[in-house]
């Protein structure tokens, strides 16, 4: 059962009392009445509730201690977290600009990577034309394969002519006086020579043709190797500028690593710089493939080697044109001498034929002549014989 205490008229350390003593119970209450000391126990148990309330103080005095140590533990830990929340943002920062750096990275990368394939569409390209280039330079070694041997058979035709014209200047010239010769025999020869002087014009035209086709081919053929040489020089500054940017770009990447490694914690600073470094390494991989198809386009070098061949076969080529254009002014030399030859024979055929017709006249006349001498020596005989005949009668 419960003590009902009244607490309002006494003191703190009475109130006290009274409580233990209603916690405790009726015994506690007996055995205090019971005791022929009571003040004594009272004192005791003053004392003993001070001494507690003593130690609860201190232990209150070290609570609050440990307390100011905790709020100031709290303190330290909470500008620490500031601290590190500001690392944070800024860590937050520098991953952005890292990220819109990696995808400038990314988009020059990505772009490089188009101008290499631009790059292999143009030496796909320079490598037909240059084989384009070839093909024309077998045609026109074939063009003037051909051309030798039209020039050939025409130096062939004109020494037939020249033999043919001989022949006719030694049959149409008399050696001795005598009865003359027909001249169906030169007419015929002078018509088989202006026909063959005919097809030698004809075949001298088609050379000049030819020869203007082949300056043509090789006119195209220059305005092609400038083509190319200026496509090959534009591809190499290129590559150039591009490497040069890739280069700005991991110097940059070196730069922020450095930057970064100083400014944040140990271990994340480490990973940063692992992640860093991973991403550099991802960089120099790809302009190590820059460089590898710089080398693969570096290959234009023996394009420009082959182009510098075909250079010199066109510039041999175009001395030979260029020979071939000399001999063509001869040959035309020469036809125009064939050709004055000719005509010099014709009149000399002409000459000869009105001298044949006069000698054939003369002749005419002279057979007329005696076979009237031949009637007048019958006509006298006979006449002689007759008076013989009448004379013996």
């Amino acid at each position: 059962m419960a003590w009902n205490i009244d607490y309002e008229h006494d003191s703190e350390e009475v109130i006290l009392l009274k409580r233990q003593i209603a916690e405790q119970g009726p015994f506690a209450v007996l055995f205090i009445l019971l005791d022929s000391h009571p003040i004594v126990i009272l004192d005791n148990r003053y004392f003993t509730l001070q001494s507690q309330l003593i130690k609860a103080k201190n232990a209150l005095d070290d609570n609050k201690v440990t307390l100011d140590e905790t709020t100031s533990k709290l303190r330290l830990e909470a500008d620490r977290a500031l601290h590190f929340d500001e690392e944070l943002r800024g860590c937050r920062e520098n991953l952005d600009r890292e990220k819109v750096m990696r995808q400038n990275a990314d988009l020059a990368i990505r772009s490089a990577t188009e101008r290499g394939k631009e790059e292999e569409v143009t030496r796909r390209e320079l490598q037909q034309a240059l084989e384009s280039i070839s093909s024309r330079d077998t045609a026109s070694n074939a063009i003037i394969s051909n051309l030798r041997n039209e020039k050939v058979a025409l130096e062939r035709r004109l020494r037939e002519l020249e033999a043919n014209m001989q022949q006719v200047i030694t049959a149409a010239t008399p050696k001795r006086k005598g009865r003359a010769r027909s001249s169906s025999f030169s007419d015929v020869r002078i018509t088989a020579l202006e026909r063959d002087l005919g097809e030698s014009q004809a075949s001298m035209m088609e050379l000049r043709a030819e020869l203007s086709k082949a300056q043509e081919k090789l006119r195209r053929t220059e305005g092609d190797l400038f083509r190319l040489e200026n496509d090959k020089t534009g591809l190499e500054r290129r590559t150039a500028d591009d490497i040069r940017n890739m280069q700005g770009i991991i110097a940059s990447k070196d730069e922020e690593i450095m930057r970064l490694s100083g400014g944040v914690d140990a271990g994340l600073a480490q990973e940063r710089e692992e992640e860093l470094i991973r991403r550099v390494e991802e960089e120099e991989a790809k302009v190590q493939a820059l460089e590898r198809l710089l080398s693969e386009t570096r290959d234009l070098k023996a394009v420009e080697g082959a182009l510098q061949k075909a250079e010199r076969r066109l510039a041999a080529e175009m001395s030979k044109v260029k020979g071939l254009e000399e001999k063509n002014v001869g040959l035309n030399r020469d036809a125009k001498r064939v050709r004055d030859e000719l005509e010099e024979t014709r009149t000399q055929a002409q000459t000869l034929k009105a001298a044949l017709d006069d000698s054939t006249s003369r002749v005419h006349t002279l057979q007329a002549q005696e076979r009237c001498v031949l009637m007048s020596f019958c006509r006298l005989n006979h006449s002689h014989s007759l008076s013989e005949l009448l004379r013996h009668r």
